[in-house]
């Protein structure tokens, strides 16, 4: 005689079988992203991200106050070369999520130092700056950069900023 499979079921659809009710369909899963604009980035045929992305802070084609040390690693010695112009799609996170959800999201999408350095300089002094499509208001910029055939997530932000020793 064959063992038969007893048919288990989540407490809340037992409950509704109980009850005599259809089981609930799976909620779809929330939405993580939403597209906001797609911005121009121009061709660069020679970037040396150490030598451009340097700390200062009053002067320089755009304020920066605070390297990451590993960023400052990723960026020391690397030279782009023959960086394509292109369309960055500027999507906006919806809510609070896993790193490995953004790299799942940003899969097939990955930018280069001077892509992000062409935004950055379009809004030198970040929040005192005309509109563009970073975040100058405390949340993050978010990047998937490829070195060496390594995935980095990148991070931009204006998380502080004062006009005075900064």
């Amino acid at each position: 005689m064959a063992a038969t499979k007893q048919r288990t079921l989540p407490p809340r659809d037992k409950f509704r079988e109980v009850l005599g009710l259809k089981p609930l369909e799976k909620p779809a899963p929330p939405v993580l992203w939403q597209n906001v604009t797609t911005v121009g980035v121009p061709a660069t045929s020679r970037f040396v991200p150490a030598a451009a992305i340097k700390l200062n802070k009053k002067k320089g084609r755009a304020i920066v106050r605070y390297i990451d040390p590993s960023v400052e690693r990723l960026m020391a010695g690397l030279v782009e070369e023959n960086v394509p112009a292109g369309n960055l799609r500027v999507d906006r996170l919806l809510r609070v999520t896993q790193t490995r959800d953004i790299l799942k999201v940003l899969e097939a999408r990955f930018v280069y130092f001077s892509d992000i350095w062409v935004l950055v300089e379009r809004q030198p002094e970040g929040p005192a700056s005309s509109v563009g499509v970073l975040h100058t208001d405390g949340k993050a910029n978010l990047f998937k950069v490829v070195i060496n055939g390594i995935v980095w997530l990148v991070g931009v932000d204006w998380d502080y900023w004062a006009d005075d020793d900064g």
